[in-house]
This record gives C-alpha cells, sequence and structure tokens, in this order.
C-alpha cells in the first residue's frame, strides 16, 4: 500500500489538474490572468513606498517599522506560494524563470530607491521572508539537475520546503510540463518521504505572531 504522502499527493494534484485545464492555456508567461491583476511587480512596489512615505512622515520607530515590512513581505510570500499550490498549471520551469525575475526587481527597488535611506536595512532584512517562494522557483528550475538532489545536501538546498512539499510539487511539475524527471530524483524524494518522521518535517510559521492566547 502507498503511503498517506504518495497517496495524498496523487489525489491532491488530480482534483488540481482538472480543476485548471480551463485556464492552462492562458498561462503561457508563467503566471496566471488572476495573479496577474491582483500581483503585479510595480502594483507591489508602489504599495511599499507608500508605507514607507507613511512611516517616515509619521515618524515610527525603525523597530516598529520592521515588524510591519516582515509582515508585509511574510504574507506577499504565502500568497504566492498558496497561488502555486492552488493552481498546477504554474508549476513550470517559465513560471520559475518570471518569479525570480520578477522578486530580483523588488530587490533591485529597494536597493535602488533606499540605497542612503533608513530603511535600506529594514528592506534587505525583511527580504529574507521571501526564502520560501525563492526555494519554490528554484525547485522549478532544477527538477532535472541530478547534482541538485543528493540525499546529504537536499535538506540544505531546500531548508524551507518540507519532503511532502518537494514531492507535491515535483508530481505537479511532472503532469503540467515537458520536463522529465530523472528516475533518481523522483525516488529519492520518495524514499526519504516514505522514511521520515511526520514529526520532524519542516513547518513554517509566523514568526512575527504572538502564541499567546
Amino acid at each position: 500500500s502507498s503511503s498517506f504522502v504518495s497517496s495524498s499527493s496523487k489525489n491532491i494534484v488530480k482534483k488540481k489538474k482538472q480543476k485548471n485545464e480551463s485556464i492552462k492555456n492562458n498561462s503561457q508567461s508563467g503566471i496566471s490572468s488572476n495573479l496577474q491583476k491582483v500581483i503585479t511587480v510595480s502594483n507591489v512596489t508602489s504599495f511599499f513606498d507608500k508605507i514607507i512615505s507613511l512611516l517616515s512622515t509619521f515618524e515610527i520607530y525603525p523597530s516598529i517599522s520592521s515588524q510591519i515590512f516582515n509582515q508585509l513581505f511574510y504574507r506577499f510570500n504565502s500568497l504566492l506560494f498558496l497561488e502555486l499550490l492552488d493552481t498546477t498549471s504554474l508549476c513550470t520551469p517559465e513560471a520559475g524563470i518570471q518569479i525570480k525575475s520578477s522578486l530580483s526587481e523588488i530587490k533591485s527597488w529597494a536597493s535602488l530607491n533606499y540605497f542612503n535611506s533608513p530603511f535600506k536595512s529594514i528592506l534587505e532584512s525583511s527580504l529574507s521572508q521571501l526564502n520560501h517562494i525563492i526555494e519554490v522557483a528554484n525547485l522549478f528550475l532544477t527538477i532535472s539537475n541530478e547534482a541538485m538532489f543528493k540525499e546529504i545536501s537536499i535538506v540544505d538546498t531546500f531548508p524551507t520546503l518540507n519532503l511532502a512539499q518537494l514531492k507535491l510539487f515535483m508530481d505537479m511539475i511532472a503532469i503540467n510540463s515537458n520536463i522529465k524527471i530523472p528516475k533518481s530524483i523522483s525516488s529519492l524524494v520518495d524514499d526519504l518521504a516514505l522514511s521520515s518522521n511526520i514529526g520532524s518535517l519542516n513547518f513554517l510559521i509566523n514568526p512575527y505572531l504572538s502564541l499567546e492566547g
């Protein structure tokens, strides 16, 4: 009998494939038409500019400004990650390129526009909240590179993605793209998922939320 992780991934992928067949032909750029309307680089940076302007005008303490931007980038990261989980047609190398390009533009915006600003260090620190979606984009781009998938280094390569997430994204990529995932890579992730303790899986939570009831 198949493992919980394996069977769950297959069922989820099957449902997502059916749901997204109607939009697959509209995602040639790697981002769905819905996401394009909601999140664009210019919209994101314009929004951040307005937030910085307000924080500066009211002379908000740097520590509070830092918390605000960590929350903003965390939410931005979460929205993109959930969009990928919910849209099989976006799980392609082309989407990986577009994601990394967009995030690079955001980093360039922060460096160029706030180079001599007190917000420079705040933005640089907050950008680390995007590591989760960056790893997903890296997965899309390196899925056929066997050198990137070694048992001894897979945790270092994808430190914020757990094995269940890796397997799910791999299954979605295999369904949605023409890339053939090497047997050695799929077998490695399957074996690691079968042998792992569910309690040991990474679980990303928002470090800035209070756990007090």
